[in-house]
């Protein structure tokens, strides 16, 4: 991933070099609307990685005291803007791609103290609902 990113980023060195202004209207507009979708993309990494990192508790084995805190001295960002950055890569739907060793990926949409006992088709089990359990439970399940 570091190799492809550094490639984007000469991609995008050149294009700053580049003069605007020489450009055709409809080139102008083409290259908008790829900037923007770059911009979007590159946004997609960088909450996916701010999530990884804060899920494997990086920040705080580097000696930081929160991710928020860490992301504010590595990116010099505010602390208002490194944790709307913690707080919205948090929001992101589905798993982490790498699991804790041992464990299994969470489920997409999964809730946090209940665990599937069988796959769903749309929407996440529910409390009381046939095929939840409580993590607690299955903690108990496991020790028996």
């Amino acid at each position: 991933m570091v190799e492809e990113l550094a490639q984007a980023d000469d991609a995008v060195a050149a294009c700053v070099d580049d003069a605007a202004w020489a450009l055709a209207e409809d080139e102008m507009v083409a290259a908008l609307d790829a900037a923007h979708r770059l911009e979007q993309r590159l946004a997609a990494v960088t909450l996916a990685l701010v999530r990884e990192i804060d899920g494997r508790g990086t920040a705080r084995a580097q000696g930081a005291s929160s991710t928020a805190v860490w992301l504010r001295e590595r990116l010099r960002l505010t602390v208002p803007a490194a944790r709307r950055l913690v707080d919205l890569a948090a929001a992101l739907r589905g798993p982490r791609r790498a699991a804790r060793p041992g464990r299994p990926a969470p489920m997409p949409g999964a809730r946090p103290g209940l665990t599937p006992t069988r796959p769903s088709q749309g929407d996440p089990p529910e409390p009381g609902r046939p095929g939840t359990r409580r993590a607690d439970e299955d903690a108990g399940a496991d020790a028996a």
